[in-house]
């Protein structure tokens, strides 16, 4: 058995928990009757930008917008100006996006969304 530094069990722990976490996001799509997304979906071949949750074939972005009450990421000048570049190049490619906060996903609306640009 190999041995391993405490650095890489911790990204082994990381890497494992964002694995569950990605699963229970997806049957919580299922369990709304919605077909399973595409998770971290890079839209734009030309830069890095990937959007949370994405129905690709219907142009579809579903952005969770974490730390809002922390001052994290989403909420610091530098990076709501890189968000709202990500957010102005998905529309100009004909992306819908919609944005939660964690643990407030409107599936109703997610169906809506999709219906709506199913019956286009």
């Amino acid at each position: 058995m190999e041995t391993m530094t405490i650095k890489q069990f911790k990204k082994q722990i990381k890497k494992q928990l964002k694995e569950a976490k990605q699963k229970i996001l997806i049957n919580k799509f299922i369990d709304n009757s919605l077909p399973a997304p595409v998770l971290e979906y890079r839209f734009y071949p030309d830069r890095k930008w990937k959007i949370d949750i994405a129905y690709p074939g219907l142009k579809i972005g579903i952005e969770i917008e974490g730390g809002l009450w922390i001052y994290g990421r989403h909420n610091r000048p530098a990076s709501m100006i890189k968000d709202m570049e990500k957010y102005n190049k998905m529309a100009e490619m004909g992306w819908y996006l919609l944005r939660y906060q964690p643990n407030k996903i409107d599936f109703q609306q997610i169906h809506r969304t999709i219906d709506n640009n199913l019956n286009f």
